[in-house]
Parts: structure tokens; C-alpha cells; sequence
């Protein structure tokens, strides 16, 4: 939908590559270079782009007339932000899933919706699509209170192949109905609000992941013998996967991270990992999610080689949230985002005054490799008494996706 409306309507559309989409600086460039009137994009995309902006000093392209945002939660802050850096320019959330053709709701975001920090409105269905939020048994619940949401209408899709779609879809023509797992309300003004999801599904860089799918892929690794992942979300909102295991022998912390990396796609890679001799559980034996403590691994503390290896770490375990990263570690392997790790690179380029950090980033994601590429173009620090000064910055900065 988002690519043959334009045309259709006379217009002409500019895909960006993902070189060009993973660096905010090449994004504002090709925004620029097109003309582009709107500009569609995920959230975590337009929250790197935002903290570029407010990094130099730049402002959105003049040409941008609207900012069009849909694929995962769009939080306040980095809404209130954008508006900041782009003059005000027009900000539509969006809302839908694939199985629905696309999206199925729309709230254009005003200034009542930039105050604290929240999950931006999912807004009012667009026309021909019915959004019915219901009870467990299906029933509609009152305004105000929380259900499950459903699409109902023509767009919903016939259904998974080679899959059984049963618990999904139901009924037929307008009355075939789509069961979305998110967990919604509606408010007195009829606009539908994103409040979490109903099942264990979550999104993670706009993707989705089932923890069961990670928790099948854990199990399947030499000396595993219980484990459990859960999500949870940083100071931006953002949705990380976090897995805990009991395992004999224990591994070495990058052993199973590769292990793991070879069964699963990157996005549902945890980001943290907790080894504990038991998973707590409840009496009735599942597992006591609420009494899982703070994630640590035996053995996992990474010292750095010198002070630019320091601050080169601090900086990346800063950016990407992964405490337990160490400096050979592949930083998108072991979970990090790609535009979390573009956010510290423009960070290690103001602070030591060496260009090309984003290139050298993604062409070999190691922070031992960032910091042989700042020594090797003259921005490693002359003193100690500077790389502590550095180091503090970098950590007292604190994490570089949190919300200004």
C-alpha cells in the first residue's frame, strides 16, 4: 500500500537501501537528494535519525511535508524529539500486520500525544476495516477497559501456508475476522491504544519473535538442560530479549552465543544471558518470571587490552545495552541494533575526532576492531589522564538510545 499509492496518485517513491537506512547520516542525504515530500519509517529508524539531527546540529529536509511511522511502538519522546528537529513537520503513527494487508489504523499525532513517555495512539480504523476489541470469550468489552484487538473486513488475509491458521483467522467475506495477539483499549474519543501484547509474542527490531522458537533453539545447544527468555525494555522502550539457562557443564559465554547464532536469525538473538543452577518456579511448576534476578554469567567480564579499548567498550556496551559484551564479540551477533551501534559510532566520531567509524563498524562489527581503527587514524588519546576523561564522558552519557 505504501509503495502503489504514490504511484497512483502520480507521485514517484525512493527505496533506501539498508546501508543507506542503518546510517542516519546517509538517510538525512538521500531524503534530501529526492525531494521527498513523505517520509515512511519505522520507529527505531527514526529515533537514530533523530539523534543524529540533534548531534550536528541539523535540521530535517526542507522538502518533508510528513513522517509516516508503523511497524513497532512508536514512543513519545522520540515523537516530541522529531517535531523538535523537523519545524513540526505532520507525524501520522500507523498500525496493521501483514495478515490484515497492511495497515488497518491511523492517528496523527498531536501535541497532547508528546507529553511523558508512552506508546504513541494506534488512532481510528481506516475505512472498510472493523477493529472490535474483545474479552476472552470473544465478547466485546466496554470502553476503557482492556481486550484483545481483532480486524474484521475484506482485507483480512485467507489465512498461513502450510500452516493451520485456526486460532488466528475465522469466519469469511467481510466477516472473516483476524485475532492480533495486542492488547488494546478504547478510549471515550474512540481512538484505540497500544497496551502490550496477549500472548508471549513480542516485537524485537520490528520483527517478531516467539521466546518458545529461541527457548527450542537453546535447548537444542550441548549441556542445556533448562532454560527460560523472557523480554523486557530498556530506558527507550525498546524490546530486548533476555534468556536464562541451567546448564552442566556451564559454556563459555561466546560459545553459546555462536551455538545459538547459528540456529536462529539475528533479531532473536538475546541480548543478555543469565546461567543460574534452577529456574525458579511457582507452586503450580511454571516458572517464576518475577523472581528471575538480574541476568550474569560465570566468567563473562571482558577487560579491556588499554584505555581506547575502555572507551571504545563503554561506549558500545552504553549504545547497545549489552553489559556482557566483550571486545571480540560480532556486536550484531550477540543482539545488538544496528542502529543503536550507528548512534555510538556518531558518538566515538565527535568525541575522538576520527572520521569513517560507522564504515568500519559494519564492515567488521568487534569493538577491538573500533579501536585499532581510532588508533590507526590518529584519535587515540596522547595521556591517560585524557582516555579516563573519555571513559567518564562515554559512561556518565549513559545509554545512547535513551530518550532526551
Amino acid at each position: 500500500r505504501q509503495l502503489l499509492v504514490p504511484l497512483v496518485a502520480g507521485g514517484a517513491v525512493a527505496i533506501a537501501d539498508e546501508a543507506t537506512r542503518r546510517d542516519p547520516a546517509a538517510l538525512r542525504t538521500f531524503v534530501a537528494a529526492h525531494g521527498a515530500t513523505i517520509l515512511d519509517l519505522v520507529p527505531s529508524h527514526l529515533a537514530a535519525l533523530v539523534e543524529h539531527l540533534e548531534a550536528t546540529g541539523a535540521r530535517a529536509p526542507a522538502s518533508l511535508r510528513l513522517l509516516l511511522t508503523a511497524s513497532e511502538p512508536c514512543w513519545s519522546g522520540v515523537a516530541r524529539r522529531w517535531r523538535a528537529v523537523s519545524g513540526g513537520v505532520r507525524h501520522v503513527n500507523m498500525f496493521g500486520q501483514t495478515e490484515t494487508a497492511g495497515i488497518v489504523a491511523l492517528h496523527e499525532v498531536g501535541a497532547a500525544d508528546l507529553h511523558g513517555e508512552a506508546v504513541l495512539p494506534l488512532g481510528r480504523p481506516l475505512a472498510g476495516v472493523a477493529l472490535d476489541v474483545v474479552d476472552h470469550a470473544g465478547h466485546p468489552v466496554a470502553p476503557g477497559a482492556t481486550g484483545e484487538l481483532r480486524v474484521r473486513g475484506a482485507t483480512v488475509d485467507g489465512g498461513y501456508l502450510h500452516a493451520d491458521a485456526h486460532q488466528r483467522f475465522a469466519g469469511s467475506g467481510d466477516a472473516r475476522q483476524y485475532r492480533t495477539g495486542d492488547l488494546v483499549r478504547l478510549d471515550g474519543d474512540g481512538v484505540l491504544h497500544w497496551l502490550g501484547r496477549a500472548d508471549d509474542q513480542v516485537k524485537v527490531r520490528g520483527q517478531r519473535v516467539e521466546p518458545a522458537g529461541v527457548e527450542a533453539a537453546l535447548r537444542g545447544v550441548t549441556g542445556v538442560r533448562d532454560c527460560t527468555v523472557i523480554a523486557r525494555r530498556d530506558a527507550s522502550g525498546d524490546a530486548h530479549l533476555v534468556a536464562y539457562v541451567v546448564a552442566d557443564p556451564v559454556p563459555a559465554l561466546a560459545t553459546l552465543r555462536a551455538a545459538l547464532a547459528a540456529r536462529l536469525p539475528a533479531h532473536a538473538m538475546p541480548r543478555d544471558f543469565g546461567h543460574l543452577p534452577a529456574l525458579p518456579r511457582s507452586r503450580n511448576g511454571k516458572v517464576d518470571r518475577a523472581a528471575l534476578p538480574a541476568p550474569s554469567w560465570p566468567g563473562d567480564a571482558a577487560v579491556a587490552g588499554d584505555v581506547v579499548d575502555a572507551a571504545v567498550l563503554a561506549a558500545l556496551r552504553a549504545a547497545t545495552g549489552v553489559e556482557q559484551l566483550a571486545l571480540d564479540d560480532d556486536l550484531l551477533a550477540v543482539g545488538g541494533d544496528s542502529m543503536r551501534l550507528t548512534r555510538a559510532a556518531v558518538q566515538l566520531q565527535r568525541v575522538f575526532g576520527v572520521a569513517g567509524v560507522t564504515t568500519a563498524l559494519f564492515l567488521r562489527p568487534q569493538a577491538r576492531a573500533i579501536a585499532a581503527h581510532v588508533r590507526a587514524h590518529g584519535g587515540a588519546p596522547e595521556s591517560t589522564r585524557i582516555a579516563a576523561g573519555l571513559l567518564a564522558a562515554l559512561t556518565a552519557d549513559g545509554p545512547a538510545g535513551s530518550p532526551g
